[in-house]
């Protein structure tokens, strides 16, 4: 078995990965030993983000929300993809991790809240359909004591309409800092942005919590549907889950749908929305504005 040192820059730790899912296809394995956080790495990841903004080497895809009942686009969820001058991408797995400990995961925030925003005016100068679209925000970020005014400035001066930027807050980092961050969301969704608890069934709230919440939709976690859905009661579990979740007047969304045989599931349920690969994995901006934007009701 083949060993590395954990590497010290992000482009370091993508090629690593690309690399090493080269080696799983040969069935190889690799294993890397992380060797802690060099003091120089924080300002050398700075350098390297500041230039990835810079010249946009940081871009929005967009994986499409599902309305169940009608089998249409009805929103979507943007995820940061980071482009390599050598043409490969790096997933958020890779680099975000990296930004969040050494605290520059505001920057990545914000300069997706803007892209998204930017979107949205572009579509609607187009005369295209509006399209809600999610955008996940860190703690970090939330904790910033102008987050609030910042995203409320971004829909001013983009023009957008009230639900048109929704935004995504983990159920753990909302679980373990629910003192600091439920003020927060709560004066987001004042302000007119739709909040998403996500990853829901992950976290350690419980449900008598989430009725406390100020949350509007409830991204169920993708582990549900990893469950055997024949299994008579895993499928009373999920049904009545589903249940207690309506009774806590929240919107539902499914994640990580993968199968033909999971959508049925979803389908025989009271659940309007799902995401997943079984629609459609996520896609650089132009190419779902190009397949999925005129579909937007």
């Amino acid at each position: 078995m083949k060993s590395y040192i954990y590497p010290q820059t992000i482009q370091e730790r993508a090629s690593m990965v690309r690399e090493a899912q080269t080696i799983e296809f040969h069935q190889s394995k690799y294993v890397y030993y992380p060797q802690g956080l060099n003091p120089a790495i924080p300002e050398r990841m700075g350098d390297e983000l500041q230039q990835a903004l810079q010249q946009r080497q940081i871009q929005v895809f967009l994986q499409p929300r599902m309305h169940l009942p009608e089998e249409r686009l009805c929103a979507a969820e943007a995820l940061a993809r980071w482009q390599w001058p050598d043409g490969s991408w790096s997933l958020p797995d890779q680099f975000l991790p990296a930004l969040e400990q050494t605290g520059l995961i505001p920057q990545l925030d914000f300069y997706m809240l803007e892209e998204v925003a930017k979107l949205q005016q572009q579509w609607s100068q187009q005369r295209k359909l509006w399209l809600p679209v999610s955008v996940n925000l860190s703690a970090v970020t939330l904790l910033q004591p102008d987050v609030v005014e910042r995203i409320t400035a971004l829909a001013v001066q983009y023009q957008l309409n009230a639900g048109q930027l929704e935004l995504e807050v983990t159920e753990r980092n909302l679980a373990e800092q629910q003192m600091v961050l439920l003020p927060v969301v709560q004066q987001l969704r004042q302000a007119g942005f739709p909040v998403h608890l996500d990853d829901f069934g992950t976290g350690s709230s419980s449900l008598s919590t989430l009725l406390q919440l100020p949350v509007d939709f409830v991204k169920l976690d993708r582990s549900f549907l990893e469950q055997d859905l024949h299994n008579q009661r895993t499928d009373r579990y999920i049904r009545q889950l589903v249940q207690l979740l309506q009774a806590a007047e929240v919107k539902i969304i499914f994640e990580g749908v993968e199968t033909e045989a999971q959508a049925l599931f979803l389908r025989s349920l009271p659940v309007e929305q799902g995401q997943g690969w079984y629609w459609q994995r996520p896609l650089h901006w132009r190419v779902f504005e190009q397949n999925y934007l005129y579909m937007a009701q």
